[in-house]
Parts: structure tokens; sequence; C-alpha cells
């Protein structure tokens, strides 16, 4: 008997050379098959329905056992559904297609002039100013760790702050009003800080500062929480840093081995409010045997329709974000890895480069190791951690 299948709008299907996949959105139940190990007809059955219109096919039913019992397992999770024919209904699309969607647009000019188009501004949600100092002092191993998460950043230059009121500033008049701004402090004696605090009072709800927990910057954090800005101190065991008393601060730890989760534990229990905050540095077996992602972990995966899109085309880790090193530059990764401009540039010629030559707020998960994995955008966005990880990747599945 001829019968029409469809698959329902609320299920992802991801079709790819090893397996496939049907992941309900409400529901997270989902079927992995195998199709090296699944008969030929089945693997037909898949391939056709991601080549057919809307998701639907159209199967003789007892022809096929194979093929039957697939379909009947997906039926029994609703991940499958028998429509009559000329029903009208559709899956999530592989591909979602958005408004002035760039990665359609293959003619330079035209994506300029799509870019053009946009009010920049709304594009931007943080700024993280990397002001540096106190020369190397040793410690330019700890650049690496500031290439991942917010971490003091030891240099001989320094981002004036002069230069970074300036930026803020700039930012206020193109409508970025909602902006936030992270401080990330080396040098925590410098009589510019003290000024720069007072003058930018009036933005304490948008300006936060990031330092070291350590002995010598108590004094300075005590005035800025004074003023009612937000402070994260950071507990590094490489640096002498420690919970500092009677001050109400959040803190972040670095973690990069057992003994790192232990104290982190340890302060949790004891009620400290306490980030984790996993680095890469020189610690490849301890990520690998305990953070990366296992193929059972792959079960354990929650995610929405709206994730699903997302994923498959921005960078939730970068979206928004520009990062400025000590040394001027604003780069749209806290790896850095691609000139943007300058800190006196002008903001929205930053953005709209971005926009042009993406290098960083859409990096998604189309890496060879990515591109063939039914998991592919159901995982989280590529994070800095991740691409500083050769290859490219904290999964075990490939």
């Amino acid at each position: 008997m001829r019968t029409k299948y469809i698959i329902p709008d609320s299920v992802f299907f991801s079709n790819k050379t090893r397996e496939a996949l049907f992941y309900e959105i409400n529901t997270q139940a989902f079927v992995v098959i195998n199709k090296s190990t699944s008969a030929l007809s089945v693997r037909e059955f898949l391939d056709k329905l991601t080549l057919q219109n809307l998701f639907t096919i159209v199967v003789e039913r007892g022809e096929d056992k194979d093929v039957d019992e697939i379909i009947d397992h997906l039926i029994e999770l609703e991940l499958l559904r028998c429509v009559p024919d000329g029903t009208r209904d559709c899956s999530i699309p592989l591909i979602p297609i958005l408004n002035d969607d760039l990665s359609f647009e293959s003619n330079v000019e035209k994506k300029k002039e799509s870019v053009s188009r946009r009010c920049l501004s709304n594009y931007l949600d943080q700024v993280t100013f990397y002001i540096g100092g106190k020369g190397a002092l040793g410690k330019t191993h700890d650049n690496i760790i500031s290439k991942q998460i917010s971490y003091p950043l030891f240099t001989n230059q320094t981002i004036p702050y002069s230069s970074v009121s300036a930026f803020i500033n700039q930012c206020n008049k193109i409508g970025a009003v909602q902006c936030i701004y992270e401080i990330v402090v080396t040098d925590a004696t410098d009589i510019c800080l003290f000024e720069f605090s007072e003058e930018m009072r009036y933005m304490k709800d948008q300006i936060q500062f990031t330092l070291l927990s350590a002995d010598q910057n108590v004094p300075v954090v005590k005035r800025l929480l004074a003023l009612g800005y937000k402070v994260y101190l950071l507990l590094d065991a490489r640096n002498d840093t420690r919970v500092m008393d009677g001050i109400n601060a959040n803190y972040k730890m670095v973690i990069r081995d057992f003994n790192d989760f232990d104290e982190f534990k340890r302060l949790k229990e004891n009620g400290i409010g306490i980030q984790p905050e996993l680095v890469y540095d020189d610690n490849l077996s301890f990520l690998s045997n305990n953070f990366f992602i296992d193929p059972s972990d792959f079960e354990q995966i929650k995610c929405g329709k709206k994730e699903l899109f997302i994923h498959q085309k921005i960078n939730l880790s970068f979206w928004g974000r520009l990062f400025i090193d000590s040394d001027g530059f604003v780069y749209a990764t806290p790896m850095r890895n691609a000139i943007l401009g300058r800190i006196s540039d002008s903001v929205l010629s930053i953005i709209y480069k971005e926009f042009i030559e993406n290098t960083g707020w859409r990096l998604i998960r189309d890496t060879p190791c990515c591109a063939d994995c039914i998991y592919q955008w159901l995982c989280p966005s590529p994070t800095a951690l991740e691409y500083l990880i050769a290859p490219n990747r904290i999964c075990k599945k490939v």
C-alpha cells in the first residue's frame, strides 16, 4: 500500500554520510541510524527523504521489512507522521533563510550594500578592553590565558584610559546604549584608573572591572565597589591570589587541573560566589579525559528550535563582542586572530568590517571534523578554548 510520510515541524532531521538523526525538539527524543550497518533500502529511504520537497516521501508499505521497521519506530516516537496525499507540511529547514543573510550573497558589492542598510550599532553587545602594563615580568605565558578568558595582559604597551573613555562615548553616540564594557586591569596602581572610574561613574551599570584577586589590588577593588561598579576577581593558583576578606565581589577561578577544580568546589561549598573558568594551558590530557565530549554525552544535549537555527548562522561565544588589545588593535574574538581596526577608528567601520570579513561573529561548526557529524548543529558554538586546541574540536566522536 502506497503511504505518504512527513517529518513534523518540531523534528530536526540531519542526514550525513555515516549517520542520520531524527531529533524531536519539544521532547528531546531522537533516533540515530548508523548508515554503515543499515540495509541498502534504509539508506535509500533516508537519502530520498532528504531530497524530497518539504521532507515528505511516499513509501510502498509491505515491500521491505527493514524500511517498515524504521518507519514504525519513528512514528512511535512521533518523529515521523503518516498523512493523506495532498497534505502540505514541513520540517525545520536544514539551513534557515534569514533576512539579509550574507551567506547567500556571493557578490561583494551587493554584500557591502546589504550591510550598509543595517543599523550596525544594534549588533554591539559587549566590548572588552585588555589594558595591559607592568611589562612581561616573566608572565608572557599568562597572555595565552587572556586569549580564552578575560585575564590581565602583561605587556609593555597599555591602552590609555582616555582612549577607553573616547571609545565608550563614541558607542553611546551611535546608539549602542545597552552595550557592556569590561575593563581588564593589569596595573591597579595606575592613577589614570582612579581618574577613569570617577569620570565614567555615570555609566557604572554598564562598566565592569576584572582584576587578579591579589593583596596589592585590595585598595582599588574597595574603591571601585564603593563607586558602584561591578568587579570580578580572578583566582589563579599560578599567581599569588586568594579570596579577599570582607569584600563582596564576584569571583572567577582559573581551572587547569584537578587541584584547581577541587579548590573551586571547596570554595563553592563554603558559600563563595564563584564561577569556573576552564582554560587550555599545556593540559590537553586533563581536558581530554574530563571535559571533552564523549559520544554518550550527545544523548544529554538539549537544544531548541531557536538554538538550532542560531548555531547554523552565528557564534554565540563571540557574537556582538569586540576585544581591544593593549596595543589598541580591535578584534572580534579573544584569540585576536584578525585585526578589524584600531581603538581610535570609527566603531561603525569596525562592525561593518566584521560583517564583511567574518573574523569571529559567524564562525560556526563547519570545520571538517564537524561538517559530517549529525550533531553538528545541536552542539554549542565553538569557543576560544576549542579554537586553541588542534584540530579545533573538543569532541571524542571523530
